[in-house]
């Protein structure tokens, strides 16, 4: 029997209070999740538009950053290579850098970015220099324009024909590897050594002057001549006068040495090397040497064999005052040499008795200093100028014929010193010295005071 007041059918009431409870959950959650939605959908939109934004700055960076304008220039070669692997390697690390700084905004990043925009800006400028170097070289090489001075100058060639190893550094700097050692390009650019044709010019026209000034009858002031050669290598630097040491000067060819040989087509450096110079340009012990040598080409017949002095001293910079006057000394024997090849052929005027120009009467002295005229003089004033060399004292200055400012002797009491006048200073300046009959020669010529070509003087 059922129990009285108890139902057993579906309370309705809180079935539908729990639908409607449901029910509005179920409407919080819709609209929580459309909310969610739409927030969503705003950040990936808005993360879109930032990347591209971003993607649109790295690729605005990786266009500032440019190629290489010159690189053509390499040809297509190794070296082009070696260069176009720098410039993808450093290009990659870029566009990576490009993107981190467009996040992150990162100095340091930043920096590194300039750094490589550099290395692509140096590189591009080396290869251009490059490029004009090389064809500069090759061009001196052709024409016969270049010295290799040892310890400097033997890297180039390889340098520019191919045969070295070219490297690229972080920077840009441009470096070559030969067997001498490895070379950045910017510090050996242009540094190869041209010959020194200054010096070389200088010297063949001393020589040549020093054979007129023979021919003319003229005095060979060896003093003066060493000295302006000096100056005129002193002038070209150190690498001038090393340059200049391996020079084969034509002036030379016929230059006899003192084994009897010719100078030829032999540098200074050869002959010193080899032994067959003066025994003024060896030191003590290099002289045992060449003696030896001497010794044994005197009993061979063999004048080949070479005394093989070190001649690595003349590539030092402190050494090139030494080397600068050896030089010096051997240029005016080699000028002297000419200057009596010239005197030689040297005949002197006989005196005039219808001289040109009027000039009936009266000696000719010869040329005049300072031009080609000759200088007559009558035989009274000649007689004269004898005897004030003869009657000089101790601080008298005898002038030349040819007027009071030009050149003269000055008497110290024992020599007379030869000077010449100096319109800057208005000073007599020389300190050549002569005795009494070799200075009156420089007046007048010797034939006047034998009495070989006309009237002996003071007769």
């Amino acid at each position: 029997m059922a129990k009285k007041g108890v139902s057993y059918g579906a309370n309705v009431a809180l079935i539908s209070g729990q639908r409607d409870v449901a029910k509005s959950e179920a409407l919080k959650s819709m609209a929580g999740g459309a909310a969610f939605s739409q927030a969503f959908g705003e950040g990936v939109t808005k993360a879109i538009e930032a990347k591209a934004k971003r993607d649109e700055l790295v690729s605005s960076y990786i266009d500032t950053l440019g190629g290489l304008e010159n690189v053509s220039l390499l040809g297509e070669g190794k070296n082009k290579q070696v260069v176009m692997d720098f410039v993808r390697k450093q290009r990659d690390e870029y566009a990576k850098l490009a993107s981190t700084y467009a996040r992150t905004k990162n100095r340091d990043v930043l920096d590194r970015m300039e750094e490589i925009k550099f290395s692509f800006t140096n590189l591009d400028s080396q290869i251009k220099t490059f490029d004009q170097d090389n064809r500069e070289y090759l061009s001196m090489a052709d024409n016969g324009q270049l010295i290799e001075i040892p310890g400097k100058d033997e890297k180039y060639p390889a340098i520019f024909t191919n045969n070295s190893t070219l490297s690229v550094e972080s920077n840009g700097n441009m470096g070559f590897t030969t067997e001498y050692g490895y070379h950045k390009y910017k510090d050996v650019a242009g540094k190869y050594t041209e010959k020194n044709n200054i010096s070389e010019t200088a010297s063949l026209g001393v020589m040549l002057d020093a054979k007129k000034m023979g021919e003319g009858g003229k005095s060979f002031y060896r003093d003066d001549i060493k000295n302006s050669l000096a100056a005129t290598f002193k002038s070209t630097g150190n690498t001038g006068i090393m340059a200049m040491a391996l020079t084969d000067l034509t002036g030379d060819n016929e230059y006899q040495l003192p084994d009897g040989r010719k100078a030829g087509n032999l540098s200074f450096k050869r002959m010193w090397a080899d032994g067959l110079l003066d025994d003024k340009f060896y030191n003590e012990n290099q002289l045992v040497e060449v003696n030896k040598v001497r010794q044994e080409r005197e009993k061979t017949g063999n004048k080949d064999i070479s005394a093989n002095l070190e001649f690595g001293w003349m590539w030092d910079k402190s050494n090139v005052g030494e080397l600068n006057d050896m030089m010096s000394e051997y240029y005016t024997d080699v000028a002297e040499s000419s200057y009596n090849e010239g005197k030689a052929n040297y005949k002197p005027p006989s005196p005039s008795k219808t001289g040109k120009s009027g000039k009936s009467g009266k000696l000719n002295l010869g040329k005049s200093r300072f031009g080609n005229d000759c200088i007559y003089m009558e035989q009274q004033f000649v007689n004269n100028k004898l005897k004030e060399f003869q009657n000089a004292k101790k601080g008298d200055f005898i002038p030349g014929f040819e007027g009071a400012n030009t050149y003269g002797f000055e008497f110290d009491g024992k020599d007379f010193i030869y000077k010449t006048y100096n319109s800057e200073t208005g000073e007599f300046e020389g300190n050549k010295k002569f005795k009494s009959d070799k200075a009156i020669k420089e007046f007048i010529p010797s034939h006047y005071l034998s009495g070989g070509g006309g009237k002996k003087l003071l007769d």
